[in-house]
């Protein structure tokens, strides 16, 4: 065993000491002059006197730090735990900077409940009842001595040792499919285990070992993934079709495409390919002028049946007809240059 023992050391001028410092040690029984026994010496020769050989020891700032029994220290005799069997120790010390002329401290140093608590804490062996006094043996559980009968269990254990015991309600157990009990062992059976026994779930509930992973299975939030193999025919509804989506005219097969699924509208609210197109706003061909809304001299005359101007369709000074325009009611006459022409006799026309 050891104990660290720690101080401090001056010079004459009560300046602190640097450096190698060379200390003896001495466990006796009393102080001072009253000293009858020594019971430990650091050189090893049991001894009153100054021991023969000195530990050396680093001193700094006047602070050193020693452990009493270590071995390892040169000079430094073991430290029996019989020692402190006795009721009084005092450590003795002897110092010297030089490793002679040792001088020793004014006084010794009572060793106390320290190094004895040292005693009781590497104890070799333990107290046996008979070298237990004032201890109250009612706080002390006693060793457990009784006993249940067969078809019983201990349910509790009194402070004398004695047990408290309860009859099995003999309830027994028998084991259910794909569970076994042998030896008061319950395990599950492996053998032959099927779906059908797991967590109340089916067979049918359960994909077999040979269904197909392939690149048919989507990735569940991954952008992309689904593409039209993976789309059942006629599955699309309008709910699954974005209200913004652009779908351009090309991507709409137009095969066999009527009116009447356009827009909500029947064929019926559609001109077809062969109704006329005249130039008056009103669906009826031949409507009046009135309805005419382009400008002026839209209409040709390739538009307008023989015969289908009268006078009331001409509006009263908004018509201007060139003269031209209109066929003469004159008599008659032939230019001279025509081979028929002849002098008439002396008179008048007829």
């Amino acid at each position: 065993m050891m104990i660290n023992y720690q101080g401090t050391v001056t010079d004459a001028t009560g300046s602190p000491i640097d450096g190698a410092g060379y200390f003896k040690f001495a466990i006796i029984d009393q102080p001072g002059g009253s000293a009858t026994a020594a019971y430990w010496v650091n050189s090893g020769t049991i001894s009153l006197t100054e021991p023969a050989e000195a530990v050396q020891v680093t001193v700094t700032n006047g602070v050193f730090s020693v452990k009493l029994g270590d071995t390892g220290i040169t000079n430094m005799a073991a430290l029996a735990e019989s020692i402190f069997n006795n009721s009084s120790l005092y450590l003795r010390v002897w110092f010297s900077t030089t490793n002679s002329n040792f001088e020793q401290f004014d006084s010794d140093i009572q060793l106390v409940s320290a190094g004895f608590s040292i005693k009781s804490a590497v104890a070799d062996r333990a107290l046996t009842a008979d070298e237990v006094t004032d201890l109250n043996t009612a706080g002390i559980q006693a060793r457990v001595t009784g006993t249940c009968n067969t078809n019983q269990t201990i349910i509790g254990i009194n402070q004398d040792g004695s047990v408290q015991c309860d009859t099995d309600d003999g309830q027994t157990y028998t084991a259910g499919s794909g569970i076994s009990i042998s030896s008061g062992v319950i395990s599950v059976v492996t053998a032959g285990l099927n779906a059908d026994t797991l967590d109340f779930l089916n067979s049918s509930d359960f994909a077999s070992s040979s269904h197909n992973h392939d690149s048919a299975y989507s990735l569940l939030g991954h952008s992309h993934s689904i593409t039209s193999t993976e789309i059942v025919d006629g599955t699309i509804m309008n709910a699954d079709i974005n209200a913004s989506a652009a779908i351009s005219a090309s991507k709409i097969d137009r095969t066999n495409l009527d009116a009447d699924t356009l827009d909500g509208i029947n064929s019926s609210g559609f001109a077809t390919s062969g109704h006329p197109h005249n130039y008056a706003g009103s669906s009826t061909p031949g409507g009046p002028a009135s309805d005419l809304n382009c400008a002026p001299a839209c209409v040709s005359g390739t538009e307008i049946a023989a015969n289908a101007i009268g006078g009331s369709h001409l509006a009263t000074g908004y018509v201007s007809i060139p003269a031209s325009s209109f066929k003469s009611s004159s008599p008659a006459t032939c230019p001279r240059s025509s081979p028929i022409w002849k002098r008439p006799r002396r008179g008048s026309w007829p």
